[in-house]
This record gives structure tokens, C-alpha cells and sequence, in this order.
């Protein structure tokens, strides 16, 4: 499994950055209900070519890696600029959007991702429902953000687009392992940040997707709706079990490691 960063400006503010992940891997063809990609993810990728170019462009398709396998991706927390995330892609096929938490700096590019590519959108039963609502929070903030700007409202998305809110379609719980092709990865519910906040955890690769839950030095602010300090602390205890050579990427800044945080503190957070 191959793993990119994509530092994400959130309402394109250079400041505000969410690390979004593309996790790129291999199937079987067997394995996947339609191994090309929609119809609508080549219509969205072949604007956005043309955008970028000036220009003509096109959409590069989906290739097989090699007989009775497909190249396929998965996106961790999309918070924003779709865009990039789709050519980050490049002819991967996006299976699934895996949310860690539903904060809006998180979700933003989700309904633009999920519509363009037919990818369904998994989260923790806790913080679905939340989902909806941030989003329209996004939507709210650009709108007064951009009439601050120009004096009316410019969406920063694909304007077909802009209405749709992000739906929920698997709900996740602690424990479950979720399989995509050749990338798998456990769920563990961390709450404290927010109720249903997890981290994924890929075994194989010992790597763990901490969302908001662990940074470099810190833990996630645990004084917004649905934080809890006392459950924030129950979690650090559990991902402090992890192996030490774990590596910890976070929903924003550097990367780091459980041992690395243990020298740290972490019992401590």
C-alpha cells in the first residue's frame, strides 16, 4: 500500500492546512462491482484538466496493474480542495472515503469527491449524524467568506456541486477491519475530540491515521462539542499500547510515532 500526503488549504486559507491521505493499492477485478471509473468522476476529472491546462485535457482511465487486478485508492479526511485530490488519484479507481471524525475541516470535500466518483463514505456511528450539519457550516462560512471577498457568493467547489451535502453510507465501529483490495485497516474509537473520533490503524504497514486524536507532542482540543478530556485520556491509553515504531500520521502538521510520544509524555496527555 502506498500512502500520499495532501495538505489540504481548508476555504483556501494557506494557513489553515488539514493532511489529507491517498492511500493507493491493488484488487482483484472480481472484487469490484465496476471497475471503470463513473462517468461522472471523468466528466469532473476532464473539467478540472481543462481548468488547469487552459485547455483540452483528459482524464487518464483506470488501468489494469496487471492481469485481473485494478489500481484502486482510498481518501482519509478530505477537508477540502477536491480538486487535487482527484488528480492526486491518477487512474485509480476511488472505492471508499473514510472520514476520522466529522469536524468540517475534515468533511469539506467529501460530497464533491463522493458524487464525482461513486465512492461511498464511511464514519463512525457516533459522529454521522453531526456530518450534515458541519458541512453546512462549511457552506455558511465560505458564503460570508467569499461575499467578504468579491461581494457575493463564489463556491469554491465544482457549482454543480455545491448543494449536495455529504452523506454517511457505512457506519463504523471499534474493532471492525475494512478491507479494500490489498489495503486494510482496523477501526479504533478513540472519543475525546469528539464522540465518534477513530484512528485507523494498518498492521501491516504499522501505520496509524490519528485524525485529531494524536499530534507531534500534543493530543486533539477536547473543549469543542462532544469532547471529553476523561475520554481523551481513556484513548491515548489505548493507542499507547500500539508498537513504539508505529507511525502516527495526523490530521494536521508532521508526522510522528507512538515510541517517539511515549518519550514524550503520552501516558500523560
Amino acid at each position: 500500500m502506498k500512502v500520499q500526503t495532501i495538505p489540504v488549504r481548508i476555504a483556501r486559507n494557506p494557513h489553515f492546512t488539514t493532511n489529507c491521505y491517498v492511500l493507493s493499492g491493488v484488487a482483484e477485478t472480481d472484487e469490484l462491482v465496476d471497475v471503470r471509473v463513473p462517468e461522472a468522476q471523468r466528466t469532473a476529472e476532464r473539467d478540472i484538466a481543462k481548468e488547469c491546462a487552459g485547455g483540452a485535457g483528459e482524464a487518464n482511465p483506470v488501468k489494469e496493474s496487471s492481469p485481473g487486478t485494478t489500481e484502486i485508492a482510498v481518501v482519509i479526511d478530505p477537508g477540502d480542495q477536491p480538486e487535487r485530490i482527484l488528480a492526486a488519484l491518477g487512474s485509480a479507481k476511488l472505492v471508499a472515503i473514510l472520514l476520522t471524525h466529522g469536524h468540517y475541516d475534515h468533511i469539506g470535500g467529501v460530497a464533491s469527491l463522493a458524487h464525482s466518483s461513486g465512492a461511498k463514505v464511511y464514519a463512525h456511528e457516533l459522529d454521522a449524524e453531526a456530518i450534515a450539519t458541519n458541512y453546512q457550516q462549511i457552506r455558511n462560512g465560505y458564503a460570508a467568506f467569499s461575499k467578504k471577498l468579491y461581494g457575493r457568493f463564489k463556491d469554491f467547489h465544482n457549482p454543480l456541486l455545491s448543494n449536495i451535502a455529504p452523506r454517511v453510507d457505512v457506519l463504523l465501529r471499534d474493532g471492525e477491519h475494512i478491507t479494500f483490495g490489498d489495503i486494510n485497516l482496523e477501526i479504533i474509537h478513540t472519543p475525546g475530540h469528539t464522540r465518534g473520533s477513530i484512528c485507523l490503524y494498518d498492521q501491516a504497514g504499522a501505520q496509524l491515521f490519528s485524525g485529531d486524536t494524536l499530534f507531534k507532542g500534543t493530543c486533539g482540543r477536547t473543549d469543542f462539542v462532544g469532547g471529553s478530556p476523561a475520554s481523551m485520556h481513556t484513548s491515548l491509553q489505548r493507542l499507547k499500547e500500539l508498537p513504539p515504531e508505529t507511525l502516527v500520521l495526523p490530521g494536521h502538521d508532521e508526522p510522528t510515532s507512538i515510541g517517539a510520544e511515549l518519550e514524550l509524555g503520552l501516558s500523560e496527555y
